[in-house]
C-alpha cells in the first residue's frame, strides 16, 4: 500500500528524530508499506494510546479536511510498545 500519512500517538516524551525514523522504517520494512513521500504526524495523548483513540483522531482529521489525499476507510491501526512506552500508529493509504 502507498502511504499518505503515518500518525503516531504517544503519551510521554516526544520521540526523537531517530525514533521517528525507526517508526517509519518499521512501517516500511516490517509491514511492507511504501512510505516514500508520506507525511508523519505526532500527537501527544493524555491517556495510553490505543486504536480507538487513533480512529477518533483519523475521523476528526478527515472531517476537518486535513487528510485530503488519504482514505481513512482503509487505514491500518496498530499499537506498539517502544522504549518510551506504548504508541498507536495510524497508517493512512493514498486515496
Amino acid at each position: 500500500m502507498k502511504v499518505y500519512r503515518i500518525i503516531v500517538i504517544h503519551n510521554g516524551e516526544e520521540p526523537r528524530p531517530d525514533e521517528v525514523q525507526a517508526i517509519a522504517g518499521y512501517v516500511r520494512n516490517n509491514m511492507g508499506h511504501d512510505t516514500a513521500g508520506a507525511g508523519l504526524t505526532l500527537y501527544r495523548g493524555d491517556s495510553v494510546p490505543n486504536n480507538d483513540l487513533m480512529m477518533a483522531i483519523l475521523v476528526r482529521l478527515d472531517s476537518e479536511g486535513k487528510l485530503p489525499g488519504g482514505d481513512i476507510s482503509k487505514a491500518v491501526l496498530q499499537e506498539l510498545n517502544t522504549t518510551k512506552g506504548k504508541v498507536a500508529l495510524g497508517i493512512v493509504p493514498r486515496a
